[in-house]
């Protein structure tokens, strides 16, 4: 990812599919989100 496509990620704000924080995150609460962005993609194991 170059800083402009960032920018733009930015510019367009929260979604299903980009979360942003504010801080340093947890590694289990980072898994938990991963998590819930892949069953919301109906990804399996």
């Amino acid at each position: 990812m170059n800083p402009d496509h960032a920018l733009e990620l930015i510019g367009q704000g929260e979604s299903n599919s980009l979360k942003f924080k504010e801080e340093q995150v947890r590694s289990e609460s980072l898994a938990r989100e991963v998590v819930a962005f892949a069953n919301a993609l109906g990804a399996s194991s």
